[in-house]
């Protein structure tokens, strides 16, 4: 009886002992992360400890990973670039054969929509850039007047330049898009590689300007902010993508002018100097195309707009 009483009190005194110590290691913090994490290590699991990341200075023994890098990203944005090209090419090829057709495509539009899941702006401002060099350099090839050793040399030239075009990046080459001829591509090749960007841009749009006969005007640009509704933007966004394709631009600035011009010209009345709502439509398309017009009314044949043009023009014959 003794001894039973007495293994009973022992086990219960286990027991007590059991539950407190439960009870302090509860009060204790759990184990840190990277205590966890070697004790995880213990285990067999594989811990992947990350560099530091280099503050300015790279470490002499990084020189040359760094320099391969650096190539590396070079190697690719030319690979980029001469996938561009080819790119323009293809969808150039597509729509003047109307190959979509063959694919169940009721037009060009729908292919690009459906098909390749790009917005119509980017396949124009693709196509026009291919368009411009591959034939517009070197202009109507077709005339009987040309000789056949004159449509070579101008073929071989054109296909020089196109390669060397090719080497100054998409994005510059853009710029010389209406500015350079066979005559003047030497020139502008030269600019091209020594000038940056925005001065590419100035003097290109300076000799396209004069080409046009349009006298720059000193511009002034205006910072103007204001807050939209989601859906307002929506709208707004989808205006200045529509706008883009006819407009052949990227400048959100002149999209967002020629949709205001566009719903002047559409809602102006006649005004008191006698110019009537349509003059307006002729400046949109003008401004849009880059082109001075001159509008002659069918009926009586009075010049309607452009009448300075117009007379300038006859001064000049």
């Amino acid at each position: 009886m003794t001894k039973k009483t007495s293994e009973e009190g022992s086990e219960k005194k286990s027991q007590s002992k059991t539950i407190a110590e439960k009870k302090e290691a509860l009060k204790k913090p759990p184990a840190s992360s990277k205590a966890a994490s070697k004790k995880k290590s213990r285990k067999g699991a594989k811990i992947v400890k990350l560099k530091p990341k280099a503050e300015g200075i790279i470490p002499h023994t990084g020189k040359e990973a760094a320099a391969e890098l650096r190539q590396r990203v070079l190697r690719y944005k030319d690979e980029v670039d001469s996938a561009r090209w080819n790119y323009a090419q293809a969808l150039w090829e597509v729509k003047d054969e109307a190959a979509y057709a063959n694919w169940g495509y009721p037009n060009f539009e729908k292919y690009i929509e459906v098909e390749l899941n790009v917005k119509l702006r980017t396949v124009q401002y693709l196509t026009s850039m291919y368009e411009y060099f591959a034939f517009s350099l070197v202009g109507n090839l077709d005339d009987m007047s040309v000789s056949e050793k004159d449509k070579l040399n101008a073929y071989k030239r054109r296909n020089d330049i196109i390669e060397d075009v090719k080497k100054l990046g998409w994005t510059k080459a853009k710029c010389l898009v209406d500015v350079l001829t066979l005559e003047n591509a030497d020139k502008w090749i030269k600019k091209a590689t020594e000038l940056p960007l925005n001065e590419l841009e100035a003097e290109a749009k300076k000799a396209l300007n004069k080409k046009k006969g349009i006298t720059d005007p000193v511009e002034v640009m205006k910072f103007v902010s204001f807050k939209l509704a989601e859906e307002q933007l929506e709208i707004v966004e989808n205006a200045i993508e529509l706008a883009s394709g006819p407009a052949v631009s990227e400048k959100r600035g002149h999209l967002i002018s020629l949709i205001c011009q566009d719903f002047v010209a559409t809602n102006m009345a006649q005004t008191d100097s006698g110019k009537t709502k349509y003059g307006s439509y002729f400046d949109k398309i003008g401004s849009m195309f880059g082109m001075r017009l001159i509008a002659v009314d069918k009926e009586t044949g009075k010049v309607v707009h452009g009448v300075e043009l117009f007379e300038s023009m006859n001064k000049e014959k």
